[in-house]
């Protein structure tokens, strides 16, 4: 989620004043490219994660919930607002609360909206395949979606930004999860800055091969990546602390920094002012660290009132009404 950040910051500019300077172009490069893999991270880890684990339609009413919290607070925030608040009213609450999820305000939420309700579909397919099947299945994919695809989009990957991709990097992380990959976490590291270079090299050269999630070199590198890192034993168990407490918090960082309003008005505010200064090398590190943990913490503020609002009690009854509503429908 740091990466998506930090691509995101890219995007409002943050490397605007570096000038034609060749060693600052070719680390803007190099960390644009690096910043770009935390999507396809992110789909990896969800297939990776959730091919063994329990589908349950409660995970994806929390989802939503989260949804509407950010929805209604930044209307809320806008209101309070004086230059914003004669052109937001309270019926946008509801336009935002259920618009915004499924009409593409968040791209990625709207896609995996698909995908959650196909997870158990694709978990049993996966599932019942033999290793080799397996193997050819996340092969081909890579081949159709990736290589044929690159270029002309004749296979409707459309950059990455849909279901199909999304359902693609799903079976590479189950794959991921299943199967016994040979190879140190340093080796496939060492593949992954081999990678990266080249998908930088590429980006120079020949752009049209390397503009989008479905690029593939692009897509060995963050395979590469999330190989090295599933590898690792972390032995600490302060870091493993920290990590289980921090990544239930990730997805509300995203929901927090590309909220419409957020994006449109206090996060383009905010990042004009600090680029409005002399670029520093430091500033692709601070600024995407400070949306990170600000979003951090304003999640665990928000996991916090769910706590005491038992919210999570709430979606398991809406879970157990809407099944068997479904059941007696179908």
């Amino acid at each position: 989620m740091f990466l998506v950040c930090a691509l995101h910051s890219d995007e409002f500019g943050l490397w605007t004043n570096i000038g034609a300077n060749p060693a600052s172009q070719a680390i803007h490069s190099i960390w644009h490219n690096f910043s770009y893999m935390g999507v396809n991270l992110f789909m990896l880890i969800t297939g990776y994660c959730c091919i063994h684990s329990q589908w349950r339609l409660s995970r994806y009413i929390l989802l939503y919930l989260q949804v509407v919290f950010y929805s209604t607070g930044y209307i809320i925030l806008m209101l309070l607002l004086p230059f914003q608040s004669t052109d937001l009213v309270w019926q946008t609450v509801i336009q935002h609360c259920i618009d915004i999820p499924f009409a593409g305000g968040y791209w990625y939420f709207t896609t995996y909206t698909g995908l959650f309700f196909l997870i158990p579909f694709l978990n049993k397919l996966l599932l019942s395949l033999n290793d080799t099947q397996f193997k050819s299945l996340a092969t081909t994919s890579i081949l159709v979606f990736s290589i044929l695809n690159t270029g002309s989009h004749a296979y409707i990957a459309q950059h990455g930004q849909n279901l199909i991709w999304m359902i693609t990097c799903y079976i590479l992380g189950a794959y991921i999860r299943t199967t016994n990959i040979p190879g140190s976490p340093s080796t496939w590291f060492t593949l992954f800055l081999v990678s990266l270079s080249a998908c930088t090299a590429i980006n120079h050269l020949i752009p049209v091969l390397n503009r989008d999630y479905t690029a593939l070199v692009f897509v060995f590198s963050c395979i590469s990546i999330f190989i090295s890192l599933s590898k690792l034993q972390i032995r600490s168990s302060r870091i493993s602390s920290i990590l289980a407490w921090a990544a239930p918090l990730s997805f509300g960082v995203y929901l927090f920094h590309t909220h419409p309003l957020m994006w449109a008005f206090v996060a383009r505010i905010a990042l004009r002012i600090a680029y409005s200064l002399d670029f520093s090398w430091y500033c692709w590190i601070i600024i995407p660290c400070s949306i990170y943990l600000t979003g951090t913490g304003v999640n665990w503020i928000r996991a916090y009132l769910f706590r005491k609002a038992d919210i999570h009690q709430f979606a398991e009854k809406t879970s157990g009404i809407l099944t068997r509503m479904a059941r007696k429908l179908l």
